[in-house]
């Protein structure tokens, strides 16, 4: 039986192209391609759909690499270019979630090993769960970006009583695994008031990038040593620190265990405690 990956990229060039290049080494690995497409002409950008039919065109010569395009959704939202961008793309993203399932089902039944959605497509993982494929995300910028989008986006620097991203201006943000970062070098979304929609959207988008198997990423080299990630571990446990996360696990493993005896989700329990022990200094991050 052939064994089949499905690629779903996203709508812009950035994201699109570099998903793409993956999979002549997924070619590689003796795997067959499926790319599933959301019709381009939704975006209403000539220029990006103009892209997709170069990079379908060249890979003609490899038949192993299937392009097929979404069916259209009656009504489909239009692509706002302001605060709304990210939520009204995330719209049309689950608006075609049906047809993505369609799609994976009608392909032959075992055949599909994994599906690796774009990060800005997570809203596509609802179908995987759905279905029990493996899915992963792939994000297109490199292993820096991605640790800074998803530590900041737990609220470390705007948690309830501290200043926002913005109010810090130029502070540095020690975050793991890179380098001291600038609040004010952070994406403009998370520079926005932290109730507007921008913000919001964008939070909820970098805490799904972590809901798959696995996140693909555009680089070669591990963030930190094995060795140093358990050295850190070690220091915390050991400290007071150490005893107070001790605390807090009880705490929100006790709070999830009620929310799902009484037929709730543990979801919101252990987001909360994600982000408060991401309060918590582990020392200075690797440059």
């Amino acid at each position: 039986m052939e064994k089949s990956i499905v690629m779903y990229p996203g709508l812009a060039v950035s994201h699109f192209v570099p998903m793409l290049q993956l999979a002549d080494a997924l070619l590689d690995e003796g795997y067959a391609v499926k790319v599933a497409l959301i019709d381009p002409s939704l975006k209403g950008d000539i220029a990006f759909a103009a892209v997709v039919g170069r990079v379908v065109a060249s890979f003609k010569s490899k038949p192993s690499v299937a392009f097929h395009t979404l069916p259209r959704i009656p009504n489909p939202p239009a692509i706002a270019h302001d605060a709304r961008f990210l939520a009204s793309y995330f719209d049309l993203v689950s608006r075609h979630n049906q047809h993505l399932h369609d799609f994976l089902c009608s392909l032959p039944p075992g055949s599909v090993r994994a599906l690796i959605v774009d990060v800005m497509s997570f809203e596509a993982l609802d179908v995987t769960r759905k279905l029990g494929i493996p899915a992963y995300t792939f994000f297109a910028s490199n292993a820096s970006a991605l640790a800074t989008s998803v530590q900041v986006s737990l609220g470390r620097a705007a948690a309830e009583g501290q200043p926002s991203f913005r109010e810090m201006g130029d502070a540095p943000l020690n975050l793991h695994g890179v380098p001291p970062v600038p609040a004010s070098h952070l994406f403009a979304e998370m520079l926005d008031n932290p109730e507007s929609e921008a913000y919001k959207s964008m939070v909820y988008m970098s805490r799904g990038i972590l809901e798959p198997n696995g996140i693909l990423v555009n680089t070669f080299v591990s963030l930190e040593a094995p060795e140093e990630v358990e050295a850190k571990v070690k220091l915390v446990l050991e400290s007071e620190e150490g005893d107070r996360l001790r605390e807090r696990v009880n705490k929100h493993r006790e709070a999830a265990a009620m929310a799902w005896k009484d037929g709730g989700s543990s979801r919101a329990a252990f987001s909360r405690f994600l982000s408060d022990a991401g309060n918590i200094n582990l020392g200075p991050a690797r440059s």
